[in-house]
């Protein structure tokens, strides 16, 4: 189960920018993860790992919003570009296997939501 790992990473991400913030977040809220889908991530395993991982953290009881990122491939032969399906990387243009994958192994924290405590 890679997700674990994946997630551990995130986690880390999450709780290390938290402790940047000024004035110190109550707690999280939401943080938006965009990973592409050559990842390979099941997206109920990774809540399962981000739920037990963000346990006694700054991040425990935020919600993890996750967004999946197309597998983007450019072919080399007729210069198609557009989104490819696996396991097989053909261009759906002319049928070349010269088709270089562009995108689709992206791992990004891009947003968070917190709340802070009225003083």
């Amino acid at each position: 189960m890679h997700e674990f790992s994946l997630c551990r990473g995130i986690v880390s991400a999450v709780v290390e920018e938290m402790g940047r913030l000024d004035p110190s977040p109550a707690r999280l809220v939401r943080v938006r993860v965009e990973m592409g889908r050559l990842h390979q991530v099941i997206p109920e395993y990774l809540g399962s790992a981000w739920e037990l991982l963000t346990r006694e953290t700054v991040a425990e009881g935020g919600e993890m919003e996750l967004v999946v990122l197309p597998i983007v491939g450019e072919c080399r032969d007729c210069a198609w570009t557009g989104e490819i399906e696996p396991p097989i990387f053909l261009c759906p243009a002319c049928g070349s296997s010269e088709v270089e994958v562009s995108g689709g192994d992206e791992l990004r924290l891009t947003g968070m939501e917190v709340e802070v405590e009225d003083e």
